[in-house]
């Protein structure tokens, strides 16, 4: 849960404490909506905001018009970026080291072409756009269920089985 006393406790003034009550209460929902789009948990999500309140801390002098949309746009941008860098650190530390991967000479001409085939469907994955590529990601590497990518990306179950065979379709189609 978003807490605002905890965002609030690093603000001195009451005028600065009002002002960012004042934000967050205009602006903390769609904060929340843009960074749960990112596949990030709901936990995520939400540090994503507090994180945002904590940067916006230092420009809080240039947010002064609380319902323009430029500084909703500002705001939502934020919590959206820093999700999207809690998803890159979440992905980094998941990766192995080169050190870590065996090494291991292929005993026939099978098993070498069975890895090269592998390595270009990886190649293949990372080449697509952003939105099918995670959703295969998630699906296939990460192992989540339809449910969990729903919850994950707050989208309805039929729409996740509709972008999963839309996402297979684009890569069969690109490795053909």
């Amino acid at each position: 849960m978003i807490l605002l006393p905890a965002i609030l406790a690093i603000y001195e003034t009451q005028a600065e404490k009002d002002h960012v009550t004042a934000l967050f209460e205009a602006h903390h929902r769609a904060m929340y909506h843009e960074a749960r789009q990112i596949p990030t948990s709901h936990e995520d999500a939400e540090d994503a905001v507090q994180e945002a309140f904590v940067i916006i801390h230092d420009h809080l002098d240039k947010l002064t018009n609380i319902t323009c949309h430029k500084t909703r746009g500002y705001v939502v941008l934020v919590a959206k970026n820093l999700a999207k860098n809690m998803l890159r650190k979440r992905r980094r530390e998941r990766t192995m080291q080169i050190e870590d991967i065996p090494f291991e000479l292929p005993d026939t001409k099978e098993s070498a072409h069975a890895r090269i085939e592998i390595e270009e469907v990886i190649s293949e994955i990372e080449a697509l756009p952003e939105t099918p590529r995670e959703i295969l990601l998630l699906k296939y590497y990460h192992q989540c269920s339809d449910k969990e990518l729903a919850a994950i990306m707050g989208i309805r179950h039929d729409t996740v089985r509709k972008r999963v065979e839309r996402a297979r379709a684009l890569l069969t189609e690109r490795l053909a």
